[in-house]
């Protein structure tokens, strides 16, 4: 960690064989092997925003989907979650004809938490970046609503993530409306409490061809 980082975000946007976390030890209440109580998360157990992007999404097998990114938007569970461990997988598709490392760089999407009933482009909620550039940082989509970063680690983001194309592995944990990232087994970012604790998570459609897979999640309550 380079140094204790505290900011309001605002914004839309190989593997360890261990547990790593900053600052020495293992995190706390976390086993990254142990899968017991994860479910997958599966197409049929959300919706979209707007109802007619449906088109854009698709699925293969439980816990795995694809969108083309056109139009914007997200897909979304239908039940809402507070303190729980989301944990996926997901790649940008890598075009031959794009050579440029900035161009690739700014491939988008990412996950938003605790949404609300309220939809819109974008719903007001914290996200946690799925940009290549930004991977795993944490953000607010709103100006009113806070989200108070304490840690974000560019140098463990830089050494985590993986190539356009290739698969990265993220991992969420809400904790009292807390959220802690690990990109690849590695902490990325933690902030304070929001003040939402519990909503709705989604899926952001932006522009590029996203697939996922592996979506699962544990609720802690």
């Amino acid at each position: 960690m380079v140094g204790l980082i505290v900011l309001a975000a605002f914004g839309c946007g190989r593997d360890q064989p261990t547990r790593v976390a900053v600052n020495g030890g293992p995190p706390r209440g976390r086993a990254v092997d142990d899968e017991s109580g994860f479910a997958p998360i599966r197409l049929a157990d959300c919706a979209t925003f707007p109802p007619e992007a449906s088109a854009s999404w698709s699925s293969g097998q439980p816990g795995m989907f694809v969108t083309t990114g056109s139009p914007r938007g997200y897909l979304y569970t239908r039940r809402k979650y507070g303190d729980f461990t989301l944990r996926l997988e997901f790649r940008f598709e890598r075009p031959e004809t794009v050579r440029e490392e900035a161009e690739l760089s700014r491939r988008n999407t990412g996950i938003l938490v605790y949404v609300p009933d309220e939809h819109g482009i974008w719903p007001r909620s914290p996200e946690v970046q799925g940009r290549h550039d930004e991977m795993a940082s944490i953000k607010s989509n709103a100006a009113d609503l806070p989200v108070i970063v304490i840690e974000d680690d560019e140098a463990a983001r830089q050494l985590a993530r993986r190539p356009v194309g290739q698969w990265n592995a993220l991992e969420i944990l809400s904790e009292g409306g807390a959220l802690t990232t690990y990109l690849n087994r590695v902490k990325i970012a933690e902030t304070l409490p929001c003040p939402v604790k519990a909503g709705r998570i989604g899926f952001q459609a932006e522009g590029d061809v996203v697939h996922f897979r592996n979506v699962r999640i544990r609720v802690d309550e």
